[in-house]
């Protein structure tokens, strides 16, 4: 029983350094104080809830460090859109090629840990982008929206005036207004 309850200790070790030889969040355990648990344990329902404690921890560490890595994503995926904005050929798919990564899950991460989509983020920013551009410079309405990546006119308009409840020109226009008054 003394020797399967040491081989069973280093199975352990070698299975968790082989989980971790790939991983950006390595699993610590402490694999000593384990050991010295089964050596100390008197029967197999002891050795099972030893064994059922570490698989637990693993399992707790693992869901953090995919978290973790989940975070690291998609904030990796809003630095990109914050620098590449103004390319209108940005897109999920361009970003997930960035990254040498599958677009379907890309795209899943980061909805599920800001809460929208990668599109949603993009014109969000180059709508922001449009609208201060509106109330600093003198552009036109069509020079912002290539500045900012929109190569559609009509789907801009009807972005910018669905997010701020008026059309670009308005916009200017009340931002004009209410800084002379």
């Amino acid at each position: 029983m003394f020797s399967a309850l040491l081989h069973m200790g280093v199975t352990l070790s070698n299975t968790l350094g082989e989980m971790n030889h790939y991983h950006l969040h390595p699993i610590s355990v402490d694999l000593r104080a384990i050991n010295r648990r089964l050596i100390g344990t008197e029967t197999l329902d002891e050795v099972r809830e030893v064994l059922l404690a570490v698989i637990r921890e693993v399992f707790e560490q693992m869901q953090s460090g995919k978290e973790d890595k989940n975070k690291l994503l998609s904030d990796t995926i809003r630095e990109i859109i914050e620098k590449h904005y103004s390319d209108p050929d940005l897109n999920v798919q361009k970003i997930a090629d960035m990254l040498k990564m599958n677009s379907v899950y890309l795209g899943q991460v980061y909805k599920s840990q800001e809460g929208e989509s990668v599109v949603d983020r993009i014109n969000a920013t180059r709508l922001a982008q449009a609208r201060l551009l509106l109330e600093q410079q003198d552009l036109m309405v069509a020079e912002i929206m290539e500045r900012v990546g929109f190569g559609n006119e009509s789907y801009f308009y009807r972005l910018f005036k669905r997010r701020y409840g008026v059309t670009p020109k308005e916009y200017r226009l009340k931002f004009a207004i209410d800084r002379n008054t």
